[in-house]
C-alpha cells in the first residue's frame, strides 16, 4: 500500500508586515521539517523587507513528504517629504516646515503636528517620523538654511524691502525701508 503524504498546515503571524518587521512561521502535520529560509524546525523567524513566499517540506514518520507554503504580504512605507515657506531664516524670523505622506508625525522637536513653526538660532537639522495608515514608520531630515543676514543682499526672503528716489537724479535721493529697525 501507498501512505499517503502528511497534510501540512502553515500559519504566518502576522501575515503582513512593515519592510524589515518579524515574522513567525508554524508548520505541523509532519515529523519533521525544512523551510526554504533554512530552519529546520516546526518555527522559523524571518524579516522580510518585500512581500515573500516561504516553502517548508514536512516528513511523517513512514518517511513521506509533502511541501506547503505561505506568503508573507510587505506594506510599502510612506514616503516623507519636508516643505519650508522660506530657503532662508534670518535672525529673529520664523519658518514654517510642513511634512506630507504620512498619517502622522513625531517631529524631533517633539511636536505631533504636520505643521510647525520655528525660530532657528542656527543652522538646524529638523527630522521628521512618519507613520502610514499600516503603522510603517520612515524617517526624513531636513536642514533649514539660516543666517545672521546683517547685509542688504542676505535675506532672499524680502525682496523690495526699500525704495531709492527719485530716479533718475542729481546726486541727492532719498532712501525708505520697509522693515522695522535701524541702517548700520
Amino acid at each position: 500500500t501507498v501512505a499517503p503524504k502528511p497534510t501540512l498546515t502553515v500559519t504566518a503571524t502576522p501575515t503582513s508586515v512593515c519592510p524589515g518587521s518579524s515574522v513567525v512561521l508554524s508548520v505541523s502535520g509532519a515529523a519533521s521539517y525544512s523551510w526554504n529560509t533554512g530552519a529546520q524546525t516546526s518555527l522559523a523567524l524571518v524579516n522580510p523587507s518585500v512581500a515573500s513566499i516561504y516553502n517548508v517540506t514536512g516528513i511523517d514518520t513512514l518517511l513521506c513528504s509533502n511541501t506547503a507554503s505561505i506568503t508573507v504580504s510587505v506594506f510599502t512605507l510612506p514616503v516623507i517629504n519636508v516643505t519650508s515657506n522660506r530657503s532662508l531664516v534670518c535672525k529673529g524670523e520664523k519658518a514654517i516646515l510642513t511634512a506630507s505622506g504620512a498619517v502622522s508625525y513625531t517631529w524631533n522637536t517633539n511636536a505631533t503636528t504636520p505643521t510647525i513653526s520655528i525660530s532657528p538660532t542656527a543652522a538646524i537639522i529638523y527630522t521628521v517620523k512618519g507613520k502610514s495608515s499600516d503603522g510603517c514608520l520612515n524617517t526624513i531630515s531636513y536642514t533649514l538654511n539660516y543666517s545672521d543676514c546683517t547685509g542688504l543682499n542676505d535675506n532672499p526672503n524680502d525682496r523690495n524691502v526699500f525704495d531709492l528716489f527719485p530716479n533718475p537724479n542729481s546726486g541727492e535721493f532719498s532712501f525708505r525701508s520697509k522693515l522695522d529697525g535701524e541702517l548700520k
